[in-house]
């Protein structure tokens, strides 16, 4: 369990901690398009989540069809701030997704992939980096399901659709086998990893990959829908929240869109409320926030709840929330279901 690590929204202010966390993991992140690759990028990443952060803490959100807009989490260490890892979220209205999709061919003789795109609102859920003095201390958990108790204070605002674009099978010299199977046949760039910068920078040439159907072979099948076992952590926890695949796959690399609606999802129903009292950690491995947009941050700990409903909280924890005794908030149990009442079950 990690100790004494808060996430929270990044500010405008911490350009310096995402660029160099970034930058000294740049071989790692290759194929992460939802993170910067630049101190330019950072810099402007951090000033659209920090204005989104704004407009949602003050009802003010809205979003167009046709527009997206970005935010990002950080996991920061509680005492000597440095940041561990970090991860995102994207609001999107009406923008059109790319999916290929397994189909029974015309002749009923046969498989095919197609390849289909039409306007999806939706929140996505970015990939998520951990720094090296961030891995192994429970801070996938934390990042991943720290965004959907942000998400849940917010959903009167955003697309309620969540969705989650996993990584499939890549190969030893990093590129994904499924790109040769399909992509390649249509467009000019020889393998995944060029056609992935050529798209990230251009979403438009997706255009070109729309609308194409080629035969599924036995090859092709060993490439599609496998999740890459360095994102086998996020989707096990996607999994418990209740997503699940919808058939659609990444044209690039073959990967599984996983998605749910989020008042369906574990953490809306598993969520109790309460004021905090300060007592040592107790046996409930949960997620605590604090159930305000403007000061959200979430920490893991283990807590109690008794009978009344007072949830009790470290007070090491309860001070990196920046909060103290009586204060409401939100907890998420990881491994034990509790029910409103407080009881568990």
């Amino acid at each position: 369990m990690s100790a004494q690590v808060v996430m929270r929204p990044i500010r405008s202010d911490d350009t310096d901690a995402v660029w160099g966390l970034l930058e000294r993991g740049a071989s790692e992140t290759v194929g992460m398009t939802s993170l910067p690759e630049s101190r330019a990028g950072a810099d402007e990443l951090c000033l659209e989540s920090a204005r989104t952060l704004t407009e949602l803490a003050t009802g003010e959100f809205e979003l167009p069809e046709g527009e997206r807009a970005h935010m990002l989490f950080g996991a920061f260490d509680a005492v000597s701030g440095a940041l561990l890892g970090t991860s995102g979220l994207t609001f999107k209205n009406a923008i059109p997704n790319l999916g290929v999709q397994v189909t029974t061919s015309l002749d009923g003789l046969g498989l095919t992939m197609r390849s289909i795109s039409a306007p999806w609102t939706r929140t996505e859920l970015n990939a998520i980096y951990l720094g090296p003095d961030g891995r192994g201390r429970g801070l996938g958990s934390l990042i991943s399901r720290g965004r959907f108790m942000f998400l849940h204070l917010v959903r009167s605002q955003i697309p309620t659709t969540i969705a989650s674009h996993l990584r499939g099978r890549i190969d030893d010299e990093g590129l994904a086998p499924f790109w040769h199977s399909f992509g390649a046949h249509f467009v000019p760039w020889s393998n995944s990893t060029d056609a992935e910068a050529a798209l990230a920078a251009d979403p438009s040439l997706l255009d070109d990959l729309a609308d194409l159907v080629l035969p599924l072979t036995a090859p092709d099948l060993d490439s599609l829908g496998l999740v890459h076992a360095s994102s086998l952590p996020a989707f096990r926890i996607l999994m418990k929240e209740g997503l699940r695949s919808n058939g659609m796959y990444d044209p690039i690399d073959g990967g599984p869109t996983v998605v749910r609606d989020l008042a369906d999802t574990m953490s809306s129903s598993a969520r109790v409320h309460g004021p905090v009292a300060l007592t040592p950690d107790g046996e409930i491995d949960s997620l605590i926030a604090t159930p305000s947009v403007a000061r959200f941050a979430v920490v893991r700990s283990g807590i109690d709840i008794d009978p009344a409903g007072t949830i009790g909280l470290d007070p090491s924890k309860a001070s990196a929330l920046g909060i103290g005794a009586g204060d409401l908030v939100s907890a998420l149990p990881l491994a034990t279901c509790v029910g409103k009442d407080g009881a568990r079950r």
